[in-house]
């Protein structure tokens, strides 16, 4: 029986930690999945064992090499086939398709348990790789790295093993808050439920919290701050322009709204053929990013005079105008709009509140020229006509 050597290596201060695996007698092999306790062994494997030494575990399965669709199905089974929650090792790619064989167990750090799943695979035909997955672990944008229970980072160390260091080791991990006021009203609560990020490869990101003050809401995307194309590109490749959000409102209609709310902040005539746009931004001469430091997609809901306010599929990001100032960048699915080279843009959305009603709003970088504001209208629908209810204004600032 072949031996497959895997190890997890401390790093920084994680070093003197107590690491653990304790496998859960359950594994995938060939087309089936078996319990070691209570199935007769299989013929192609013979146990997993596990030996620590100073400053590293080794996991040691004892099977045959051969790939098959069941493990990789079962493995990625174990976090609901999200991609964000798996890592791998030198080549490969994050979703494998077949594995040689898969197990499952916990990882304790320091009496930290983690429920993980540790798969073998192959990629340019003879080398072989390794897949971890975990619904603890929020993975890089380049899935060969991520951050685990929020304090840890993983990062690949050639094709069988992973560098685990503390948070606190790496490069600084800051609170990015994005402030959610209201003029004449008071937030009562807020949420931001993520549903998926990316962020540079090796930077920190340790997640998204809300918390409300003096009537305001905050908006905390505790990340690093490195921008590259990649974060961008995942950003980007996150809006569909062809995919339509106005339902009943003409489409004509609409454009006159948004062009007549342009020329009123900008005294600028725009032809929505040319300007249309999902995605607008503070302070910046771009119509799209080409770099952010980090994005996060996630659904908002915000509670105001005891109703509650949800924005679905929201994208925020951070990126940086002139290298000198942070500036953030808000886009949706669910929006349509404007985009006037660095003058800002204008986008329609629609907010639903808790009784299911859906409402139009405007989403606005005009009003304010600075880097953090973002001003959200209501517009009100009567007999296929569009009008703006300048009394009630979402404004969004850093």
């Amino acid at each position: 029986m072949t031996a497959n050597k895997f190890i997890f290596y401390l790093d920084g201060s994680a070093k003197g930690s107590n690491i653990k695996f304790i496998w859960n007698k359950m594994y995938a092999i060939d087309n089936n999945v078996y319990c070691y306790a209570n199935d007769s062994p299989h013929n192609n494997f013979s146990g997993v064992f596990v030996t620590p030494s100073e400053n590293e575990l080794t996991i040691d399965i004892k099977a045959k090499r051969h790939k098959t669709a069941k493990p990789a199905c079962w493995y990625k089974e174990s976090v609901d086939f999200e991609v964000a929650k798996m890592i791998h090792t030198k080549g490969g790619s994050a979703e494998p398709k077949e594995l040689n064989f898969a197990i499952k167990g916990s990882l304790i750090i320091n009496n930290e348990v983690f429920e993980i799943c540790l798969g073998q695979g192959s990629y340019s035909g003879s080398v072989n790789n390794w897949h971890l997955c975990s619904m603890s672990i929020d993975a890089d944008s380049n899935s060969k790295s991520g951050m685990l229970g929020g304090k840890y980072y993983l990062s690949q160390s050639g094709s069988n093993s992973f560098d685990i260091k503390c948070v606190s080791d790496m490069k600084a991990c800051h609170d990015n808050d994005f402030i959610l006021s209201i003029e004449g009203h008071e937030i009562e609560d807020l949420k931001f439920d993520l549903v998926d990020h990316s962020i540079t490869s090796s930077q920190p990101f340790a997640g998204v919290c809300c918390s409300c003050d003096g009537g305001k809401g905050i908006i905390t995307v505790k990340a690093g701050r490195k921008k590259s194309s990649a974060v961008a590109m995942w950003f980007n490749d996150q809006i569909d322009n062809n995919k339509s959000i106005l339902g009943t409102l003409v489409q004509s209609e609409l454009n006159g709204v948004i062009e007549k709310y342009v020329h009123k902040h900008t005294g600028l005539t725009v032809d929505m053929d040319k300007l249309s746009t999902r995605m607008i931004a503070c302070s910046s001469i771009d119509k799209v990013p080409n770099e952010l430091n980090f994005a996060v997609k996630g659904t908002l809901k915000c509670k105001v005079d005891g109703k509650y306010y949800t924005v679905e599929n929201l994208l925020l990001s951070q990126g940086s105008f002139a290298d000198l100032r942070n500036n953030w960048w808000l886009g949706s699915n669910q929006m349509y709009g404007a985009s006037v080279s660095g003058l800002g843009g204008a986008l329609c959305g629609k907010v639903t509140d808790d009784k299911k009603s859906s409402n139009l709003v405007i989403w606005s970088s005009f009003l304010n020229l600075s880097v953090n504001s973002i001003s959200l209208h209501f517009i009100d629908i009567h007999d296929g006509s569009a009008v703006l209810l300048q009394d009630k204004i979402f404004d969004f600032e850093v």
